[in-house]
């Protein structure tokens, strides 16, 4: 079993066996285990810092896909609800997954995050100039 190992172990017992009290696992327990974070690997910081809380690894995917035909439904906003909310506002990612449109126009869409807040954010999806969309698809992820 390497150090690095049996620190992990440590922690993950001290957080374990303090779980009941709020703020348990701390940067206390860096000192009682007398661990010298400069020479860890990141993965095990990682885990390290998850444990004790300084880190918070939470992420939400999903897509949202509008169309309409004939009639193109574009510009349309939507609000995205988180299943459940962050404890701030998480940093958004986004990209176009699908798109719909007439063959004998140019193709141009723009999609745009409007706000974000830790239960929801908002995203404006447009064709632009004269371009005729039909359907449009958007992936994201939000993660704090």
């Amino acid at each position: 079993m390497k150090v690095e190992d049996s620190y992990i172990k440590k922690i993950k017992v001290t957080c374990l066996q303090n779980s009941f009290r709020k703020n348990s696992c701390s940067l206390e327990n860096l000192s009682l285990l007398k661990m010298d974070v400069f020479h860890m690997d990141l993965k095990f910081l990682v885990v390290l810092f998850t444990c004790i809380g300084l880190v918070s690894c939470r992420c939400e995917s999903g897509e949202v896909t509008v169309s309409s035909y004939p009639k193109p439904p574009f510009p349309k906003r939507e609000i995205i609800k988180f299943k459940q909310p962050f404890m701030d506002r998480p940093a958004v990612m986004y990209g176009i997954k699908m798109i719909d449109s007439a063959y004998n126009k140019n193709t141009r869409a723009d999609v745009k995050l409007l706000w974000v807040r830790p239960e929801a954010f908002s995203i404006l999806m447009k064709s632009a100039y004269d371009s005729h969309l039909y359907g449009l698809g958007v992936s994201w992820m939000a993660c704090l």
